[in-house]
């Protein structure tokens, strides 16, 4: 992916904040019936970004899909090993060993999930709680996997 020369020079987190900045600057104008002139090469990283909004959403349905896809097949399955493989692979692709330390699958699911959102920002804000789960279970699980599971592999 090639990214345009402006967009190229700012770190990752820069370019998402400066293309929600400038949604919102088109959204104030919009609401207060200011006219909004975009240079070639604001509209260029406008729309690239805009491009990779839609792709990461495409992304997201895709992981979806394939996790349910996966879930389904291990619910199909008849045999108990093969059950296990497909929903291992499904937490593969999120990259989350964590489930092992849990014993109890509604506190897993109570913990992990996410609201449905009613808005973007909203969203952002179970993300960034989610995050913080994410970060404090893998922390707890470097623990629990020394106590756990090293002690079984000698």
């Amino acid at each position: 992916m090639i990214f345009p020369k402006q967009l190229n020079d700012m770190k990752p987190q820069e370019r998402w904040d400066w293309y929600e900045r400038q949604k919102q600057i088109l959204r104030d104008a919009a609401k207060n019936g200011v006219k909004v002139e975009l240079t070639a090469e604001l509209s260029e990283c406008f729309m690239f970004m805009n491009d990779l909004t839609e792709l990461k959403h495409c992304q997201m349905i895709a992981m979806h899909n394939n996790a349910m896809t996966a879930i389904g097949s291990a619910l199909i399955e008849q045999d108990d090993e093969m059950r296990n493989e497909w929903l291992l692979n499904t937490f593969e692709q999120a990259d989350d060993p964590t489930y092992q330390m849990y014993k109890d699958a509604q506190a897993f699911f109570d913990r992990k999930s996410l609201p449905f959102p009613e808005s973007v920002s909203e969203h952002r804000q179970n993300i960034e709680k989610q995050n913080a789960i994410f970060d404090e279970d893998n922390a707890k699980f470097k623990i629990w996997y020394q106590e756990n599971i090293v002690p079984n592999l000698k």
